[in-house]
């Protein structure tokens, strides 16, 4: 079995980043013109992997198969960095010592948000 569809079925699996989001903008008032905003929910667009805390700047390169890119960290503490579609947030937190992490970005055309999953040791 390759190391992509190793995370798919591995029992110890977790989610790695939120699917999706709300957030919040806000627009100065521009004279002459209405504004509205519209949809506030941001879907999951990609996720970086970090050996250490991101500010150690020591972010891994993942394997990449098609749509699938999967990280297996050394068994120092990782973090991760996830990015949403439209937005400036940033979500950033510690998922522990894990065995690997693995982000499925969604077909083409489609509105799906990206799948990020790690596995615990």
């Amino acid at each position: 079995m390759s190391v992509l569809g190793t995370l798919l079925i591995a029992g110890s699996a977790f989610s790695a980043c939120p699917a999706i989001i709300s957030d919040s903008q806000s627009v100065t008032k521009v004279t002459g013109w209405d504004i509205a905003i519209k949809d506030t929910k941001r879907k999951l667009e990609y996720m970086t992997v970090y050996s250490g805390h991101p500010s150690l700047r020591r972010s891994l390169k993942p394997k990449a198969q098609g749509r699938v890119y999967v990280w297996l960290p050394s068994s120092e503490e990782v973090w991760v960095e996830c990015f949403y579609r439209d937005s400036a947030a940033v979500l950033t937190r510690s998922v522990g010592s894990v065995k690997s992490c693995q982000l499925t970005k969604p077909a083409p055309l489609t509105s799906d948000p990206s799948a990020a999953v790690c596995e615990k040791r």
